[in-house]
């Protein structure tokens, strides 16, 4: 009795396990191929042009260049990439019927030779005039920097003055900061004595001045002294309120400041 229940159920489950019917599964959706670029990443001494490109016909590109992950909502490629300097480029491809490829990513390292370091004409160095200085640069196209006025022109320099100055050129990078110092002496400014106040007397007034040489110019009617004022050779006898001016000169040097 046992037995008979025992493959009466057996002889069910096996039947059950026959019934019903299959399902076949859907085909895979294909996986777009990702993009490729040329040149290949590496390190390179010109700015390069980037083309990105995919073996799947009809493949929009879209890609960023800045390190962060691409999406459909990044820039789609176009035209070639101009990378002018160290870039990373991170892309990918979308196309009808496939899913997106997987990210490509190429880091392009742009070493650009360094644009000549600027000259100076005359050399820096001590002088006893004026000058008129030059900044030219062996680079061609270079445009030249620096920290004076910003012009092209020579530079007039009246008294002791350190031009520093860099050149800049497409192709190159930024050159070393030249540095050059003029030094233009200047005669001492005058000193008088006494020294100037409020007084309730006549006074005598000396002018002097510690370049050894110098010659002093001076006014008493508060106009500004030139070459052409009277030149000190004694003290000034003053009577009444007075402003005296006065500047010194000297061989090999720029006239001093107006003392007042």
């Amino acid at each position: 009795m046992r037995e008979s229940i025992f493959a009466i159920i057996l002889g069910s489950l096996t039947l059950a396990g026959c019934g019903g019917s299959s399902t076949t599964p859907p085909p895979l959706t294909p996986t777009a191929a990702a993009p490729t670029f040329s040149p290949a990443a590496g390190t390179f001494t010109a700015a390069q042009s980037v083309t990105l490109s995919d073996s799947i016909s009809g493949a929009a590109i879209y890609y960023t260049a800045d390190g962060t992950t691409p999406t459909a909502s990044s820039k789609l490629y176009s035209a070639a990439i101009s990378v002018s300097s160290t870039t990373t480029i991170n892309a990918i491809a979308a196309a009808s019927g496939y899913n997106n490829s997987a990210m490509a990513s190429a880091t392009y390292t742009i070493n650009l030779p360094a644009a000549a370091t600027p000259t100076f004409s005359p050399a820096p160095g001590t002088f006893t005039s004026a000058q008129s200085v030059t900044l030219s640069d062996a680079t061609t196209g270079a445009s030249i920097y620096y920290t004076l006025d910003g012009s092209a022109a020579p530079i007039a320099i009246a008294s002791t003055t350190t031009i520093n100055a860099i050149a800049v050129a497409s192709g190159f990078s930024i050159s070393t900061v030249a540095t050059g110092t003029y030094t233009i002496p200047t005669a001492a400014t005058p000193t008088f004595s006494p020294t100037p106040g409020t007084y309730y007397g006549s006074q005598t007034v000396t002018l002097s001045d510690t370049t050894t040489g110098a010659t002093i110019y001076y006014t008493v009617d508060g106009s500004a002294p030139t070459a052409s004022s009277t030149q000190y050779s004694a003290p000034i006898s003053l009577s009444a309120t007075t402003t005296i001016k006065a500047f010194a000169t000297a061989a090999g040097m720029m006239q001093s400041a107006v003392a007042t």
